[in-house]
C-alpha cells in the first residue's frame, strides 16, 4: 500500500471521557452534517448484544484498545476509498491513531509500566509503543483537516461503556493534546458552553479551516 498521505476534509471531535463530544455530534448530525459515531462504543454495543458485559469486553484493556484502533483504521480507509472520498466534510467521534495511542498510553501508565515523568515524545519512542501496529489498515496514512478537543463538562459521570475515573479522564485529555501536537496538528479547544453555542463555535472554526473551494459545505449561519 502506498505511503502517500491523504489530505481529507475530516474533522476529529475528541476529548477526555465525559467531555460531551457524542452529545455535540448528535446535535451537529441533527442540523444536517455527516458524523460518524465513536467506534469504541459501537464495538462495546455490538459485543453486549452477544451477551457480554462491558467488564468482559474490557477485561484486557490493551487488547480492547488494539481491537478498536484496528476497526477505526479500517473504517477511515473505507470512508475515503469507498464512501465519501477525502473532500466530503465529515465529523468523526475520535480520530484513529492519536486517540488510540492516548488510551493505550493511559492504560500502560495506570498499570505503572511506563515512567509518568516521561514527555509524550519520549513515551512514543518507548519499545511498547514505537512499533505498535494496529492492523494492516494502519499503514494507510490520513491527514485530518482539523482537530477539536472539547473541554470537560462541569460534572463527570460514567455510563455503561465509559469506565474511566475522573483522574484517568483528565490524563487522557492531557495526552490527546500532546499526541495530536506530536503528529503536527494544531489543536483547537472548544470550551464548555450551551450545546447550540458549542456547535456554532466548532462549525465556525471548521469552516475557517476548509479551503475556499469547500467552504460551501459549511454555510455561515447562526444556529
Amino acid at each position: 500500500m502506498s505511503n502517500e498521505q491523504i489530505q481529507t476534509n475530516y474533522f476529529v471531535v475528541t476529548g477526555g471521557p465525559g467531555s460531551g463530544k457524542s452529545t455535540l455530534l448528535d446535535y451537529i448530525s441533527y442540523i444536517g452534517y455527516i458524523t460518524k459515531p465513536e467506534v469504541a462504543r459501537v464495538h462495546i454495543d455490538t459485543n453486549r448484544s452477544y451477551g457480554l458485559t462491558t467488564e468482559q469486553i474490557r477485561q484486557d484493556e490493551l487488547l480492547f484498545q488494539r481491537e478498536v484502533a484496528s476497526e477505526k483504521s479500517s473504517l477511515e480507509l473505507r470512508l475515503v476509498k469507498d464512501f465519501f472520498g477525502p473532500d466530503q466534510v465529515l465529523f468523526l467521534d475520535r480520530g484513529y491513531q492519536p486517540d488510540s495511542l492516548a488510551y493505550y498510553i493511559a492504560e500502560i501508565l495506570r498499570m505503572k509500566a511506563l515512567n509518568k515523568e516521561l514527555t509524550t515524545d519520549q513515551l512514543l519512542q518507548d519499545n511498547q509503543l514505537a512499533n505498535l501496529d494496529f492492523g494492516p489498515a494502519s499503514r494507510q496514512r490520513f491527514r485530518y483537516r482539523g482537530i477539536f478537543i472539547l473541554s470537560a463538562l462541569y460534572f463527570f459521570q460514567n455510563d455503561y461503556a465509559r469506565t474511566e475515573t475522573q483522574e484517568e479522564a483528565e490524563k487522557i485529555d492531557e495526552l490527546l493534546f500532546s499526541i495530536y501536537t506530536h503528529f503536527g496538528y494544531p489543536v483547537i479547544s472548544i470550551p464548555n458552553a450551551p450545546l447550540p453555542i458549542r456547535a456554532e463555535t466548532l462549525l465556525e472554526h471548521a469552516r475557517d479551516l476548509l479551503p475556499d473551494s469547500d467552504k460551501k459545505q459549511i454555510p455561515f449561519t447562526r444556529l
